[in-house]
Order: C-alpha cells, then sequence, then structure tokens
C-alpha cells in the first residue's frame, strides 16, 4: 500500500471518528435545571438532576437545547410563588417544541395554577417523584439515588446581602485577614455572615435523613407540600457517612424539613443517629439542620456530650418570635423558657456549636413591642446568626384565616427594622472576637 493511500484512509478514520463523536453530541439527552427555595429544596433539586445524569443525560446551561427542563419551586411566601410563575413563563416560551418541561418542589402543593400556562409542563409533587422512573424508562430509579455532593445548587434568585453590610464587611474581612492563620475567627465570620454560611462551603457533605414534618403550624405551606414525618433507614445514612468519609469529607450536614423527630417512625431518635455515626469516626464535624425548639430541648442531655466535644458543630432551631400570645396563634410552644436554658448551658460552657435560628416578623395581630422584646430577648443568647423572615399570608393555612391581618408596608416596614437591628449586633460580635483574639496574642 502506497503512502498516500494510508493517509487517506487515516484522514477517512479521523474524519469518521469526528463524525461519530459529534453524532453523540447532537443526541446526547440534556438537561436544563434551576431552583428557587431553600437548601433542602436545592438538595432534593440535586438529587433529581443526579438522577436524570446517572440515566444518560447531560446537564446543559441552555434551555433551547435541552431535552429536558427541571425547575423547582418554593411555596413559601406570595413573593415566591409570583417568581416561580414568572420562571415558568419564561421556560415555556424558550423551551424546544418536543422537549420535556418538569415543575416540582414544594410549589405543586400550593399552587394548581401551572398547567394553566401549558398543559403538557409535568408537575410532580414530592410524593410523586417515583412516576420519573417510567417517565424516562430509567434503568436506575429514583429511589436508588442519592445526593451528597458535588453539584451546584442552581439556584436562580440568589438573596443578596444589603449594599451597606457588603461595603461594611469589608473593614470586618481587613480586620480578619491580619489573622489568617486563625482559623476559628474566619469559620466564626462565615457562619454570621448570610450567603457565606453552610451551603457555599465546598468541603460538606450533605445527608438527608428526613422527609416531611410532625408538627404543624398555622402559618407554614411548606408542610403540605412536605407531608408527614418520613425517616431514611439508619443504615442508609451511615452507608453514606462512611462514603463520605472514604471520600475524605470533614464536615457532614444531616438536613431535612425537621431533624429532630427523626426516628419516631422506626424506633430511633436522633441521638440514637448521632451517636452511631460519632461511633463510625469522631474526628469529623456533623451539623443539624433543622432541629425544633421543644426536639432541642427533649434530646439535649442526649447530644450535649456531642455539643462539649465539638462533634456536632452547628444546628438551626427556629423559635420565630419570643412572644407567648403569637406563639400560641402560631400553634407552636408557648413557653420557650427550657429552650433558652438549654442555650444558655451552650453559652456557659463555651460549646464548640455554631447556633443559628429563625424569626417571622409581621404575623397577624402582632404589636412593634413584640417584635422589639423578641430582638431584645435573642440578643441575651449569642445566636451566630439569625435568619428573618417576613409573614407571607399563604391559602390553605390557618393563618390565612386570621383576623387583624397586617399590611404589606407595614411588614415590610417591621422586616428592615429588625434586619437592620440584627446587622447591628452581629458586627458587635464579630468585633468583639477580633478584640479577643487581638487581646489573647499579645
Amino acid at each position: 500500500m502506497c503512502r498516500w493511500t494510508v493517509i487517506g484512509s487515516y484522514c477517512r478514520g479521523w474524519h469518521n471518528y469526528q463524525a461519530r463523536q459529534l453524532s453523540k453530541r447532537v443526541t446526547m439527552k440534556k438537561i436544563y435545571v434551576a431552583a428557587n427555595g431553600c437548601a433542602v429544596l436545592r438538595h432534593e433539586t440535586n438529587r433529581i438532576l443526579t438522577f436524570f445524569l446517572r440515566n444518560g443525560y447531560r446537564e446543559s446551561n441552555y434551555i433551547k437545547e435541552s431535552n429536558v427542563i427541571l425547575f423547582s419551586g418554593c411555596g413559601m411566601t406570595n413573593e415566591d410563588v409570583s417568581f416561580d410563575v414568572q420562571k415558568i413563563e419564561e421556560y415555556q416560551a424558550l423551551r424546544q417544541e418536543h422537549s420535556m418541561f418538569i415543575v416540582t418542589g414544594c410549589l405543586p402543593a400550593v399552587y394548581n395554577k401551572i398547567r394553566d400556562i401549558s398543559a403538557d409542563i409535568i408537575v410532580l409533587r414530592y410524593e410523586d417523584l417515583d412516576k420519573l422512573d417510567d417517565i424516562i424508562s430509567a434503568s436506575i430509579k429514583i429511589r436508588e439515588v442519592c445526593y451528597n455532593h458535588g453539584l451546584d445548587s442552581h439556584l436562580v434568585w440568589p438573596k443578596q446581602m444589603d449594599p451597606k453590610d457588603i461595603s461594611e464587611d469589608k473593614l470586618l474581612i481587613t480586620e480578619i485577614g491580619k489573622y489568617t492563620n486563625n482559623n476559628d475567627l474566619i469559620e466564626l465570620y462565615n457562619y454570621s455572615t448570610p450567603g457565606k454560611y453552610i451551603w457555599p462551603d465546598a468541603e460538606i457533605f450533605q445527608i438527608r435523613i428526613a422527609y416531611g414534618c410532625s408538627y404543624k403550624c398555622s402559618y407554614c405551606a411548606s408542610r403540605l407540600s412536605v407531608g408527614k414525618m418520613r425517616s431514611v433507614p439508619l443504615q442508609t445514612i451511615l452507608n453514606q457517612f462512611q462514603d463520605g468519609i472514604a471520600r475524605g469529607f470533614k464536615k457532614f450536614m444531616l438536613i431535612g424539613t425537621e431533624l429532630g423527630n427523626y426516628g419516631v417512625d422506626c424506633q430511633c431518635t436522633i441521638v440514637d443517629l448521632i451517636t452511631n455515626l460519632y461511633r463510625i469516626n469522631c474526628d469529623v464535624k456533623v451539623g443539624i439542620r433543622y432541629i425544633h425548639p421543644d426536639c432541642l430541648v427533649k434530646y439535649f442531655d442526649g447530644l450535649k456530650p456531642f455539643f462539649s466535644n465539638g462533634f456536632v458543630y452547628y444546628f438551626c432551631s427556629a423559635i420565630q418570635t419570643c412572644s407567648s400570645r403569637l406563639l400560641q396563634k402560631m400553634n407552636r410552644n408557648p413557653d420557650l423558657s427550657n429552650f433558652f436554658k438549654c442555650i444558655q448551658i451552650i453559652n456557659d460552657n463555651n460549646f464548640p456549636v455554631f447556633k443559628h435560628t429563625q424569626l417571622i416578623v409581621g404575623f397577624p395581630s402582632e404589636t412593634f413591642k413584640e417584635i422589639v422584646d423578641t430582638l431584645v430577648i435573642v440578643a441575651k443568647y449569642d445566636f451566630n446568626y439569625i435568619n428573618v423572615n417576613k409573614f407571607s399570608s399563604r391559602p390553605m393555612t390557618p393563618a390565612h384565616q386570621m383576623e387583624e391581618q397586617l399590611s404589606e408596608e407595614e411588614k415590610e416596614k417591621r422586616l428592615v427594622f429588625a434586619k437592620q437591628w440584627l446587622s447591628l449586633k452581629r458586627k458587635d460580635l464579630l468585633y468583639t472576637a477580633i478584640k479577643g483574639l487581638k487581646f489573647r496574642s499579645k
């Protein structure tokens, strides 16, 4: 065979290879993913994405080239629902004629007009996710898929820090930068700053340990979508924990709508779970998001050793308000005294655990004095971060029917006041920590 024949044969082979690769790229099934919601919703969204990836799909950044568009929507507030509808309409206008459009998350449980946008949108509540197996003829079933780490959040509506906070934080960062060897101080800053704590941390291995919620708060629309408490089997969690350890992770976050009642349906408790994790590896750190204040009190004696030794390094426990009157209207325990006793024990003993909580402002009949009293009380207990949410009257919830609903203008005014007050408190705590470090370093 002459030299040119060999070269020609080689070139034809190379062009055929390129054509095959191009064909693969053209025919490859692609999925576009977006989410608006809390970290737990984004975690579940990424689990669904993992399911598609393991069944031969490739993630795309472009709606028009995607065979599947997946959007997870939040139903927590009227503002969230309005934003979700806007995004669904936008994606509907952009998608290919024969593409599949799936809407899931908490939105379908509280908004029943999604298919008014387009009759061929596939609407899946959380309890309907098994239908995905048949929809794409999956070889790997959705129940077989866990999500732990490694995918982006796909968040399309990130809540930004206030510009004033950003500029003032530069001063804090400059001060902290002088002590870059002090990892504790840097971590304190991260866990006290919106947008920086927990989820953006690339070193955290997430494990969902439960679905649903045991409580019936009068304002909560999410419980309509997440359903009753359902615990993930203990061995499944332990297997994921061991997988994370094998992959070199040092931080783990247990997540779910409410974790304090973990195990009520399988003769186990949150303390039993933490104890088992500790026995496997006591040199890592585990966070709990979220745990109801009543559960923290109930299991505090069992959790205290793990707070003390730093194995449980973080928890979020939402109190919502310190007003007994409002707590009763929220269908929550009106007595927070035992909860604050637990927090005080943590503080008095300098347990190395980050404490987060959440508040609601603008609840029906709330007085401005009740907001101020709540802020004064929580200030005594040095929570590292306090998230404030504006009450949103959601249809199908008891709070929606309550009298003395506040105007949106009044609720917004109270939200701004509370956030500004807490922002100042946060800065005080961080500057105090920096000054303390300066003093100790002399």
